[in-house]
C-alpha cells in the first residue's frame, strides 16, 4: 500500500476519526476531573563523616558515605524508618503502606539524598516528609555507631539541609498530559478502526 492509499482511507473514514478522538479526549477530561490530587513534598538530607584523627581515615569515610547514600536511600523506604513514622504522627497505615508513598532519590556522586512522599493532603505529604528525615538520621546514626566503636571512629551524620514545604500545586493529575495521551489515542483508535 502506498501512502495515497492510506490518505483515502483516512478522507473516507474522517468523521470514525473525528468521533474516536473527541470521545477518548472527553474521556480523559473526566478521569482528571474526577481524580484525586495528589501532592509531592520533598526534603533534602545531607550525609557526612564526623570523628576520626587522620585526614586519611576522614578522607576514606567521606568515600564511605557517598557510596552508602544507595543504601540510605533504602533505607529511608524500610519499616525501620516509616514503622516510628507511623507511630509518631499517628498515621492510619502501616509502614509498608506508607512505603508506596515514598520515594528517594541521590544526584549521582554526591552525599546529598531527596525524600520525596506523595499524597492528597499537601499538609500531611509535607509532615511525613520531615518525619522520614528526621527518623532517618537518628536510624543512621544508630547504625553507624556501633557499641564497639571507640572514641576517634568514623561515624556518619545525616542532616536535613532542606526541610518538605507544603506544596501549593498537585503534581497529578495532569491536565495537559492526560488530554494529549486521550486525543492521541483516541486519534490512533479512529486510524485502526
Amino acid at each position: 500500500m502506498d501512502i495515497g492509499t492510506y490518505l483515502s482511507a483516512v478522507r473516507r473514514g474522517w468523521l470514525v476519526i473525528v468521533i474516536s478522538t473527541v470521545a477518548l479526549t472527553a474521556l480523559a477530561a473526566v478521569y482528571t476531573v474526577r481524580a484525586t490530587p495528589q501532592y509531592l513534598a520533598t526534603s533534602s538530607m545531607f550525609f557526612s563523616v564526623v570523628g576520626g584523627d587522620s585526614v586519611t581515615q576522614l578522607l576514606q569515610g567521606s568515600t564511605f558515605t557517598q557510596n552508602q547514600v544507595r543504601s540510605y536511600a533504602l533505607l529511608a523506604e524500610t519499616p525501620a524508618v516509616l514503622g516510628p513514622v507511623v507511630e509518631s504522627l499517628d498515621l492510619d497505615t502501616t509502614p509498608e503502606q506508607l512505603a508506596f508513598q515514598v520515594s528517594t532519590e541521590s544526584p549521582a556522586d554526591t552525599v546529598v539524598l531527596d525524600i520525596q512522599v506523595i499524597d492528597s493532603d499537601p499538609e500531611e505529604a509535607a509532615r511525613i516528609a520531615n518525619s522520614i528525615s528526621s527518623q532517618l538520621a537518628v536510624e543512621v546514626a544508630r547504625l553507624s555507631t556501633g557499641p564497639s566503636a571507640g572514641a576517634n571512629a568514623l561515624a556518619v551524620k545525616a542532616t536535613t539541609i532542606a526541610e518538605a514545604t507544603v506544596p501549593t500545586k498537585p503534581t497529578s493529575p495532569s491536565w495537559s498530559k492526560n488530554l494529549v495521551l486521550g486525543f492521541l489515542a483516541g486519534a490512533a483508535l479512529g486510524c485502526a478502526i
